[in-house]
């Protein structure tokens, strides 16, 4: 196959020498280039030494340009990735902070849910349970039990108008009572109970009953965490501290 040179189109022989371009490989006559005899015969000697035609210098000086202009706008770059990188993670932030928020107002919801269900309840504790009735004749004998309480403290509520049920599962081997809760019909009769029934605290009858507010879960964990800084203050030396419900919130103050 007849190797051409590129400039005149005129065929490479040994007796018209051409010089090939170490980029793309094309024939060059040397005259054609103007590279004499002489200096073809030297880049011919040298080991290493390669010649590139003019439109591949131009290509690789371009190229070269290129990389520097990358080289300048590589800080430029790099700064902007971490921009974006900060971007990114604050987003993430944003979308957890979000979820966060969400189940927090969830949470909130069911709470309230909760308190207003159990803002009819009352809650006694120390009323005996015999294991030798039936279920249904232990729910009688708590209804008229209760209801013997409110005669006492003369308040108008009906047995059969008292939603009665032990609290827990009823345990025949070590029968040890349970609490009752009772479901009124409206939150003023529960405050009123509750605040009266103190005064039948010195009848022999009632002296091992107690009777309080129904809780949420929430509600009786955050009495137990008072309840144990009132412990662990106390044990510390203060003194005349005592757990007292403020605006329905329990809180540790100072007796007078």
């Amino acid at each position: 196959m007849t190797v051409l040179c590129k400039i005149c189109n005129g065929a490479v022989t040994p007796t018209v020498p051409a010089i090939k371009c170490s980029s793309c490989a094309i024939y060059f006559h040397i005259k054609c280039i103007g590279i004499d005899k002489a200096h073809f015969d030297i880049i011919k000697s040298l080991s290493g030494v390669f010649w590139k035609c003019e439109n591949c210098r131009s290509l690789n000086n371009t190229t070269e340009a290129g990389q520097c202009n990358c080289c300048k706008l590589l800080p430029n770059l790099v700064e902007t990735i971490n921009k974006l990188s900060e971007t990114v993670n604050t987003l993430q932030q944003q979308l957890l902070n979000f979820h966060s928020d969400r189940s927090n107002g969830e949470t909130i919801i069911q709470e309230v849910n909760e308190k207003h269900k159990q803002a009819k309840n009352i809650i006694i504790f120390g009323s005996a349970e015999k294991a030798d009735v039936s279920i249904d004749e232990q729910i009688e004998q708590d209804r008229l039990f209760i209801h013997q309480i409110l005669e006492q403290l003369n308040l108008p509520v009906q047995p059969n108008e008292l939603n009665v049920h032990r609290i827990g599962r009823r345990n025949l081997v070590n029968l040890s009572p349970r609490p009752i809760r009772i479901t009124l019909k409206s939150e003023s009769d529960v405050h009123m109970i509750v605040r009266k029934f103190q005064n039948l605290r010195n009848i022999d009858l009632y002296k091992n009953i107690s009777m309080n507010y129904d809780k949420t879960p929430k509600q009786i964990a955050y009495y137990k965490s008072v309840k144990q800084e009132l412990t662990d203050r106390i044990s510390r030396g203060e003194a005349n501290l005592k757990i007292k419900y403020i605006n329905g919130t329990p809180k540790i103050v100072t007796l007078n």
